[in-house]
């Protein structure tokens, strides 16, 4: 770097690179130490340059190197560390950050800098870091993979890190939560508490099992330091019957928690593991002979387990207090409750009506039982939304029951966060949701359905860059939800960052190909790069999905219209407004206002979206907030009426 070179700062990609084991080779022999630098410094000179990149400082045996493109950075770094190998076998570690960075005379500054140089000093010898926003910028990149390590705190850096490792077959990958020694990091702890087995016993042993791993999960939730995976992503890894080293790689997660039940009338028997992910081995294992009516020690001596187990730095106070609370005094009503559980768990209408029965039950027996109270309102919640009950009788239930709940236990998160979903789905009250939840997240609540109302919520009113955290965390805690990551494509999405969404979309198909959304907003993604044709046909397969000739024309109207077929756009719009006279839903009402406005037809368009806020019912918030903050409609935005509609929504920009 020239020494006469001004002030300048810049967004940049930083990479450090450095020798392993420098020290002692210097100790042992000082000219071979030369020999290993020089061929050090003539690698970086050669690939370096190959990549675009400026080599900013050497320092002794390391380096400090900043790239204009993250691509270029990662690739230089797989160039490097694979000659490295092949022909010097000097052991290298490199570590790379994206960040704003200072340059002049003295060198380069900057928190960047020092978040590069932390994340270098985890990697193992061979190995290539990053962290997640380096991660973002190569995600989609078809000669790059990686492998998420997961959260970590580093030294004199605010908020926690989430590492990535660079895949490949000519570097070496570290195993989930394994860093190196000198490391100035900690990890966050994380785990996956696997829904228990039944042993025998029928339904009631399901039941139970199904219970009691769901309440130890609750339990650990909110500890510092600790990062649970949910209960829907740890059910479906475990039908794929992987092994537990499989499911920290699939998880990115350093322990496993597993167990099994087994419940004869007031007897049960508890047998739970605690299994390191980096080589499969057993950390500790337990056994319960208990009776039933104190199942709750069972479940607060397994977590205090799980938190000495991990050597959490876990709050003196906090010790003399359980990690799981005795909700009931009734163990009928618990019993019940834990049957109300097991089928809200399965996620149908069907067991959604039975859920109900059986916590409403609980409640006749033990009217002050929060938590069940909490569920009930979910539970109705879930059937107004899929059209079991008329919705506003089912959300007026749902109000009532989690406000009784608060006021029953103020400090039950999980109905902070039940009122927050209601307040914003239905009620569309933004500032009561985001007291709902800051209530909810001061007592602690860590879940991947609360951070998706976050971040979903920060869209809603306008701060889609800020919500981005909050959905990649709910991925982070829930990767195999395809829901979640929809979610979170969203924000890209609001974002204007198009290819990560359609990355995201394609992501969702793999997991689950029936899932017809994805295919819809991929088709979108896809005309917003101008890829028309490609997002025809992809609106087409969306529209077969659906399999009704009436439903699912939006996007595919958008993708005619675009590709200049504008017959059949006006056939797809027709069979809209025939939808409408025979069915007057506000989903009608929705898909309408989002074609209108796609089609530059405005005063229709606000027509429609005012007609939607007046009924407000909860189906209608997300497809509102597509055309309040998708790019696409950015042309709706500069309407009147628009700014209109926002004030009386209270959104005002």
């Amino acid at each position: 770097m020239s020494g006469t070179q001004a002030r300048r700062r810049k967004l940049a990609a930083i990479m450090f690179a450095d020798i392993v084991g420098y020290t002692a080779i210097m100790q042992r022999d000082e000219s071979e130490a030369m020999t290993v630098r020089d061929a050090f410094r003539s690698l970086l000179h050669d690939v370096v340059r190959q990549h675009a990149g400026e080599i900013a400082q050497f320092y002794g045996d390391g380096a400090l190197i900043i790239f204009d493109s993250a691509k270029e950075a990662v690739l230089a770094a797989i160039d490097i560390q694979s000659a490295a190998v092949r022909e010097s076998g000097i052991p290298l570690r490199i570590g790379i950050h994206v960040g704003d960075i200072v340059l002049d005379e003295s060198g380069v500054y900057g928190d960047g800098v020092n978040v590069a140089s932390r994340i270098e000093s985890m990697a193992l010898p061979g190995a290539v870091l990053l962290s997640e926003r380096v991660q973002h910028e190569i995600a989609n990149h078809p000669r790059i993979e990686t492998v998420r390590l997961g959260e970590y705190n580093l030294k004199n850096v605010e908020t926690p890190v989430s590492v990535h490792a660079v895949q490949d077959d000519r570097i070496t990958v570290p195993a989930p939560g394994q860093i190196h020694e000198d490391s100035k990091a900690s990890a966050i702890k994380n785990i996956a508490v696997m829904p228990f087995t039944a042993l025998g016993g029928g339904e009631e042993s399901t039941y139970f099992a199904d219970g009691l791993s769901q309440e130890i999960i609750n339990g650990l939730t909110g500890v510092d330091g600790l990062s649970i995976i949910s209960r829907s992503t740890c059910l479906a890894i475990q039908a794929q019957a992987q092994s537990p080293i499989s499911i920290g790689k699939r998880l990115n997660v350093c322990n496993i928690l597993e167990g099994s039940v087994r419940k004869a009338g007031g007897d049960i028997r508890v047998s739970v593991q605690l299994v390191n992910t980096a080589d499969g081995s057993q950390l500790w294992s337990q056994k319960y002979d208990r009776t039933l009516d104190r199942v709750f020690e069972v479940q607060d001596e397994i977590a205090q387990l799980v938190v000495n187990g991990l050597k959490l730095n876990f709050d003196v106070n906090a010790k003399a207090r359980p990690l799981v609370e005795r909700p009931t005094q009734d163990v009928e009503a618990y019993n019940l409750y834990l049957k109300g559980l097991h089928h809200w768990n399965n996620r149908n209408p069907e067991s959604g009506q039975k859920a109900v029965h059986l916590l409403e039950g609980a409640l006749d027996l033990d009217p002050g039982f929060a938590s069940a109270e909490s569920m009930l309102s979910r539970c109705y919640a879930y059937l107004g939304s899929c059209g079991v009950m008329p919705s506003r009788d089912a959300y007026v239930k749902a109000l009532e029951h989690a406000t009784s709940a608060i006021e029953r236990n103020p400090e039950t998160a999980e109905a902070h966060l039940t009122l927050a979903v209601l307040k914003f789905y239905h009620l569309w009250d933004w500032q009561g949701t985001r007291e709902s939840l800051d209530k909810a997240e001061a007592l602690g609540l860590d879940s991947a359905e609360f951070h998706e109302v976050n971040g979903t919520h920060l869209a809603a009113i306008g701060e889609p860059e800020a919500g981005l955290p909050k959905l990649q965390r709910a991925v982070a805690l829930n990767p195999l939800s395809v829901s979640t990551i929809y979610a979170l494509a969203a924000l890209h999405f609001f974002c204007g960052d198009y290819d990560k969404a359609l990355g995201l979309y394609e992501e969702i198909i793999e997991l689950n190909p029936a899932f017809r959304g994805a295919y819809q907003l991929k088709g979108l993604a896809l005309n917003l790069l101008g890829r028309h044709e490609e997002a025809l046909e992809v609106q087409k397969k969306y529209h077969a999905l659906v399999n009704h000739p009436l439903k699912g024309l939006t996007c595919l109207t958008l993708a005619h219209h675009l590709l200049g077929n504008e017959d059949a756009a006006a056939d797809c719009v027709a069979r809209m407004y025939q939808r409408l006279e025979s069915e007057a839903t506000v989903a009608a009402e929705v898909d309408l206002a989002l074609v209108t406005a796609g089609l530059g037809q405005y005063d229709k368009a606000l027509d429609h979206l005012n007609r939607v806020y007046d009924q407000r019912y909860s189906i209608a918030c997300t497809g509102v907030l597509w055309i309040l903050r998708c790019p696409y409609f950015s042309e709706l935005w500069k309407q009147p009426g628009y700014k209109t509609l926002l004030g009386k929504m209270g959104l005002e920009r």
